[in-house]
């Protein structure tokens, strides 16, 4: 059903699923990304799947914790509540700029980065996580999917207590265009395997 790559120290899956479902097929992820937007108040896509599998207990602590808004690639924590997760990690990615391409690579390297640092200082040891930015905010899935992969394998390899991290990609373009991403990274890092 996926692809990995393990090490003593990390490991990365590219899953053809949908993020809720993800447990299903990797009973050990206890948290997943949520990518929302700077308000935090639920969304289309993802976001708002999210948001009606938790419940409306999870717009109240998203109030609570996000009275105005986020900035992007800053993590909030909230618990999981009728998802199945312990927590979702949400965070907004940056709106892709295609006049400032580097600043736009910047900010989604910042927004992985702060995910798995986040997940890591709160103890999870398996984190569940979609593609970022590439729906309505328009980043090029191609050069999301190399950052994406790139940034988490760095961030896991310096982790204390995450382990492992799922891409559940829900289209079979996603799910293409991670696995070959994955396969990119792993080639020319083989050595380190």
């Amino acid at each position: 059903m996926g692809l990995s790559s393990l090490t003593q120290k990390l490991s990365i899956q590219v899953t053809h699923c949908s993020l809720l479902e993800v447990k299903k097929y990797h009973p050990n992820v206890t948290a997943i990304v949520n990518a929302a937007n700077v308000y935090m108040r639920g969304g289309g896509g993802l976001d708002g799947a999210i948001h009606k599998a938790a419940g409306s207990e999870l717009l109240q602590e998203l109030k609570k914790l996000v009275p105005t808004k986020t900035q992007t690639a800053e993590v909030i924590v909230s618990k999981g509540y009728k998802t199945g997760f312990s927590h979702i990690l949400h965070v907004a990615g940056p709106i892709y700029s295609s006049s400032n391409p580097d600043e736009s690579r910047k900010l989604l390297e910042e927004t992985y980065t702060n995910v798995i640092r986040t997940a890591d200082s709160q103890g999870i040891n398996a984190l569940g996580s979609a593609s970022i930015s590439t729906g309505i905010y328009g980043y090029p899935l191609d050069d999301a999917a190399k950052v994406a992969i790139s940034t988490v394998a760095r961030e896991l390899s310096q982790s204390q207590h995450l382990k492992t991290v799922i891409f559940a990609m829900l289209g079979q373009q996603e799910y293409d265009v991670f696995t070959k991403a994955y396969q990119q990274w792993k080639h020319k890092h083989e050595s380190d395997l």
